[in-house]
C-alpha cells in the first residue's frame, strides 16, 4: 500500500512504438494487452469502492482486417489483435466488478498526435508506395493520408482529447457508466468500418 498511494482512478494505459524483429506480434501483445491486464490487476486491490479504471483502447481494435493487412506487419497485427481483446477485457471485467461500484471503461482513439503515430515505421506503412519506390517516407509524405482516414477533416486528434474524456469518466457525473467503448475517431470508423479503403 505504502509504495502505491491513494488511487481513485486507475489509467490503464501502455504503448510501445517501437517494435522490430521476428517477435513483432508477441511483443504487441505482451505490451497492449498483457500490459493493460496486469496494470488492472496490480491496481484492483488498491481502489477503493465506487472507483474508475479507464483502458486506452483503439479503434483499431474494431476494424475488421487490421490482423491480416500485410502493410501492419507482424506488430501491428499484434496491436490490432491485442486491442480487440482488450474490448473483451473490459467487458468481462464490468461485470466482475459492478458489484463493488467499480467502473470500468474504454477509451478508444483515431489517429492520435503520438510517437505511436509519429514516427518512421508509420509513415512507411500509410505510405507504402514511396517505400516500395526506395524512398523514406516522412511526415510530410503521411500527413495527408491521416487527414484521408477520418470523417471530419483532421490529420489525428491529440492526448488532450482523451484526456478530457478520461476526466469526465472518472468523475462523479459518469457514476452509472460502465462497461463502455468509446471512440474519440472524428467519425473514421463510420467513414471505413472495414478498415481504410475497404
Amino acid at each position: 500500500d505504502a509504495g502505491v498511494g491513494h488511487h481513485d482512478v486507475d489509467p490503464a494505459q501502455v504503448g510501445d512504438p517501437g517494435l522490430d524483429g521476428v517477435a513483432q506480434f508477441v511483443d504487441a501483445s505482451d505490451v497492449d494487452l498483457l500490459g493493460v491486464m496486469n496494470t488492472v490487476a496490480v491496481t484492483i486491490p488498491h481502489l477503493p469502492d465506487g472507483a474508475s479504471i479507464i483502458v486506452t483502447g483503439s479503434t483499431a481494435g474494431m476494424i475488421r482486417g487490421t490482423t491480416d493487412n500485410p502493410n501492419m506487419g507482424p506488430g501491428g497485427a499484434g496491436y490490432g489483435w491485442s486491442k480487440r481483446i482488450v474490448m473483451e477485457y473490459v467487458d468481462e471485467m464490468c461485470l466482475h466488478l459492478a458489484p463493488r461500484m467499480i467502473r470500468i471503461n474504454a477509451i478508444h482513439p483515431t489517429n492520435c498526435n503520438t510517437a505511436l503515430l509519429q514516427n518512421d515505421g508509420m509513415y512507411s506503412m500509410f505510405r507504402p508506395d514511396l517505400t516500395q519506390a526506395g524512398k523514406k517516407a516522412n511526415r510530410e509524405d503521411a500527413e495527408p493520408l491521416f487527414t484521408l482516414f477520418q470523417a471530419m477533416p483532421i490529420p489525428y486528434v491529440e492526448p488532450e482529447d482523451m484526456a478530457n474524456l478520461g476526466v469526465f469518466l472518472a468523475s462523479d457525473d459518469a457514476r452509472y457508466i460502465t462497461g463502455q467503448h468509446i471512440r474519440v475517431d472524428a467519425g473514421s470508423l463510420l467513414k471505413w468500418p472495414n478498415g481504410p479503403g475497404r
